[in-house]
């Protein structure tokens, strides 16, 4: 499974962990890095914490250059960008490889230093090449994470306080003191040609520009 070829620019293997919760995923990811010519995976584990404890201990010879990591775990905490940025302090280039939820968790990650990220529904081909180029320090996008934040472009352009407001209206609080901010953004979403009359559609619109993430509408109640 691990390979053990000078890789396509003529060194050494390269070595990459994978963080992946599912098991039949991580076996398939497993076989897949493993078979390139000039990878060798030397890590494997279910969460990002595994990944980090066993970084702290592991021999020179057996860091990983690459990790491969998903961002949610049905068997421990998903991964932060916290998590993530301990990864890359540890001089370990990061391929994100999971499925994404929100424009605003995918910017945290660009904040933390990310820039390589496949989704999990892309062909093998483009995994494979998202893992050169990451290692190569090159960016890699998907279309989908592409499609995903590329609608901030479209975004209205919102103050602190609106982007706060609009935070606590979708939450489902009611707070009487953003109802002119809230008069405010509806207005703004019309001028994009996008009228929101609901609670809900301001929900939808506000996480499709990435302005609120995924978590922040948890308590949503579809009330208008």
């Amino acid at each position: 499974m691990h390979s053990n070829s000078v890789g396509p620019s003529g060194v050494w293997p390269r070595n990459v962990a994978l963080v992946e919760d599912h098991l039949l995923q991580r076996l398939h990811l497993l076989e897949l890095v493993g078979a390139q010519r000039g990878l060798r995976v030397v890590h494997d584990s279910e969460t990002l914490p595994e990944l980090l404890r066993w970084l702290a201990q592991a021999h020179d010879v057996d860091r990983p250059d690459l990790a491969v990591l998903d961002l949610h775990s049905d068997h421990g905490p998903d991964a932060t960008p916290e998590g993530v940025q301990q990864v890359l302090r540890a001089g370990v280039r990061v391929l994100v490889m999971s499925s994404y939820r929100s424009a605003a968790s995918v910017r945290a990650l660009i904040a933390v230093g990310v820039s390589a990220f496949v989704g999990k529904r892309d062909p093998e081909q483009e995994v494979v090449a998202a893992v050169w180029s990451a290692l190569a320090g090159r960016p890699w996008r998907s279309a989908e994470v592409d499609a995903l934040i590329g609608h901030r472009d479209q975004a209205p352009r919102l103050s602190d306080q609106e982007g706060r407001a609009l935070a606590l209206f979708v939450s489902g609080l009611t707070v009487i003191e953003v109802a002119r901010q809230l008069t405010r953004i509806r207005q703004k979403y019309a001028d994009q040609g996008r009228p929101v009359r609901s609670r809900t559609d301001m929900a939808r619109e506000a996480l499709r520009d990435g302005l609120v993430g995924i978590d922040g509408l948890d308590r949503q109640t579809g009330a208008s």
